[in-house]
């Protein structure tokens, strides 16, 4: 299911044009948030929509995500080593 770009959060929109389109921080992270919405979008309707599995995938992305911003945020907000 592909969320339309009128759909999206403008947190979303905000975090793609200031950290992915000017390269601070690598794409995957907006992939990231843009799954992690999908699935809560999902798990508002049905809680049991979304597997162990999927929930796992998630968190260990999650934490990744979290290394990225503290590497960022200690960069005084340079961008991301790769």
């Amino acid at each position: 299911m592909a969320i339309e770009p009128q759909e999206l959060p403008p947190w979303l929109v905000a975090f793609r044009e200031q950290f992915i389109d000017t390269g601070k921080v690598p794409a995957k992270f907006y992939d990231y948030l843009l799954e992690a919405h999908r699935l809560n979008e999902m798990a508002e309707q049905n809680p049991d929509a979304i597997s162990a599995e999927a929930a796992n995938s998630l968190l260990a992305k999650a934490q990744e995500f979290v290394d990225v911003a503290e590497q960022f945020l200690k960069g005084a907000g340079g961008k991301v080593e790769q």
